[in-house]
């Protein structure tokens, strides 16, 4: 099979030029440096302006914990011990983060446990 028979002509374009044109943009962009390890640091990521990258990383750890939360939820029946870790909604990750920096903010005592604890407690 030829190449024009497999791939049309849009997509038979030289990949070095795209490839250079990505590696000059990727190092462009600022690099962030996120430490995640306790309640608090992940706590300082969720104050940041919604539009930084800081709270792109907040929104992710706390989203992904809860969606993981919720995932656990459909296997009750089967492994009873899930329960403790599972939620049995879908709030949108808005709402995650908003409960955890609420929780957060409530529980200063709780700034230095590990900041997964610190997002399925709240």
């Amino acid at each position: 099979m030829q190449l024009t028979q497999k791939f049309p002509l849009p997509y038979r374009r030289p990949i070095a030029p795209m490839l250079a044109l990505y590696l000059l943009l990727g190092s462009a962009v600022p690099a962030i440096t996120a430490d995640v390890h306790d309640v608090q640091s992940l706590h300082q990521l969720c104050k940041k302006p919604i539009e930084t990258q800081e709270f792109a990383v907040c929104m992710g750890f706390v989203s992904g914990v809860g969606e993981t939360m919720g995932v656990l939820q459909f296997g009750i029946r089967t492994f009873p011990d899930f329960g403790a870790f599972s939620i049995c909604d879908a709030p949108p990750h808005g709402a995650m983060v908003q409960a955890f920096t609420d929780w957060a903010e409530k529980n200063p005592q709780e700034w230095k446990n590990p900041a997964i604890l610190g997002v399925m407690t709240a």
